[in-house]
């Protein structure tokens, strides 16, 4: 049972994240739909909760990933790039103690 704040690995193809292998971290799970934080670019997505069940979940270290999502928020910010802001909060907030 995969909950919130859950690192997989699930192949999609959608124009923000491109299409192959991605890891995405899980921020909100519905009853038909998820909610996924591509770390990379911090693009929020939402794909059918059905998808969910044929994706992989790797074992990850919770820190390195919110370290990680730190540094790129902060680039993006100092670019003035676009970046899913509620998305990125709510996934700090489960990854971070």
């Amino acid at each position: 049972m995969m909950t919130a704040s859950t690192y997989v690995r699930l192949y999609v193809d959608h124009p923000k994240v491109g299409c192959g292998w991605r890891g995405f971290v899980v921020v909100k799970r519905g009853h038909k739909l998820a909610h996924l934080l591509y770390p990379p670019t911090l693009a929020a997505i939402t794909v059918p909760i059905n998808d969910l069940a044929a994706a992989e979940a790797p074992p990850v270290n919770p820190g390195k990933l919110a370290a990680r999502i730190k540094r790129t928020r902060r680039a993006r910010k100092r670019y003035g790039l676009a970046w899913s802001q509620p998305a990125t909060a709510a996934a700090l907030a489960e990854l971070t103690p």
